[in-house]
């Protein structure tokens, strides 16, 4: 490989002002072989560390296509995709996506007002093939290795558990009109049929670790998120109802508190409906967290919070609670530039507005 000797003097001259504040002679040499290597690279290397989604929309019309996922930690938090890149459409219907992603993603992709696809899964150095067709965009996905067959699966996976028809029907009438006791029977059924799915689906291939970890993650998380759903909306429909300890059959503090599980959808929904669970039965028992009885269910749901949780699982849920007090905030306190996407800087907004300096919290946050 040819290199432009002005380049390489200038990458030696670097070298040495780094040096004379290193005081190192070796890392100097250190440093200008290293840049000397990177440089001579093939380009072949680079072209296969490219994470690249194409596409082809049958009868598509001018436009673009979109790429959704988590932008950072606050958009995982409250579960907030943004657009963070995008496609134009040729007259050809074809799509090319060339993506600076590091880390492991969730992604859709959405077409005008549709998603092409939801929720599948995407790691540095992927390269996923898309082919829609038909008036519903059913996404064909070309098998160009692991990534791809993973990626069907998951939309074998939702069309098998929430879009086939009988299923969906079957859900609606267990989770509104069943008791807890039967709920919980269903509930452990759903998951024994999830887990076989994905079992069969797999029996004679080997399955990589982050691949098997996000599906497993996703019906564990997603079947005890059903469980608080039910909860929910017993509370709503003012309907009595009987959960015991068993019914809680993830209340385990190495489940609730799960790093690895992060990346997953469902993790970030259960955490969530956690603490909505507590803070209701809270206030069905009669149970306050302060003396004022005029004290907002947002700082209610934030004491309690840091009595339930610690670390980064205490950060994910505080996103959601200063995300959703700022639908009551005035235009005013906009302007003065209240909403951040700093959790730092709403947190001290947010202790201002209750008055919760000094609040006694059994843990800190960290």
């Amino acid at each position: 490989m040819l290199i432009n000797p002005l380049w390489y003097i200038k990458m030696i001259m670097a070298g040495f002002f780094i040096d004379m504040k290193l005081k190192n002679c070796y890392s100097r040499f250190l440093l200008v072989g290293v840049i000397f290597l990177s440089a001579c690279t093939p380009e072949h290397n680079k072209e296969t560390s490219q994470t690249i989604i194409k596409g082809n929309i049958q009868n598509s019309d001018a436009g673009k296509v979109y790429f959704y996922s988590y932008a950072d930690s606050i958009d995982l938090f409250i579960e907030r995709f943004t657009a963070i890149d995008s496609s134009i459409v040729d007259s050809e219907g074809n799509f090319s996506l060339e993506l600076k992603i590091n880390q492991p993603k969730v992604f859709s992709l959405r077409y005008g007002n549709r998603d092409l696809v939801s929720n599948l899964f995407i790691s540095p150095g992927d390269h996923l093939e898309f082919k829609f067709y038909g008036n519903k965009f059913i996404p064909i996905i070309e098998p160009l290795g692991e990534e791809a067959k993973f990626n069907i699966y998951l939309l074998q996976f939702s069309d098998s558990f929430y879009k086939e028809p009988t299923r969906a029907k079957e859900y609606y009438i267990a989770s509104n009109y069943y008791t807890a006791e039967q709920y919980a029977t269903y509930n452990d059924e759903r998951k024994k049929q999830m887990l076989t799915f994905f079992n069969n689906y797999f029996r004679n291939d080997s399955i990589s670790q982050k691949h098997k970890s996000y599906a497993l993650y996703t019906i564990h998380y997603e079947l005890a998120s059903d469980r608080l759903m039910y909860l929910w909306k017993k509370r709503m429909k003012g309907e009595t109802y009987k959960a015991d300890s068993s019914y809680y059959n993830f209340n385990d503090p190495a489940f609730i508190q799960n790093s690895d599980a992060f990346i997953t959808p469902s993790y970030i929904r259960f955490l969530n409906l956690y603490l909505n669970d507590h803070y209701e039965n809270n206030i069905a028992n009669g149970k306050i967290l302060t003396n004022s009885q005029n004290f907002h269910p947002s700082a209610e749901k934030y004491v309690l919070s840091h009595k339930l949780f610690s670390g980064i699982f205490l950060r994910a849920v505080l996103s959601r609670i200063f995300y959703n007090d700022t639908k009551d905030v005035t235009e005013a306190e906009i302007k003065d530039g209240i909403i951040s996407s700093n959790i730092d800087s709403l947190k001290i907004e947010f202790e201002k507005r209750y008055r919760l300096k000094g609040a006694n919290l059994n843990q800190k946050d960290q």
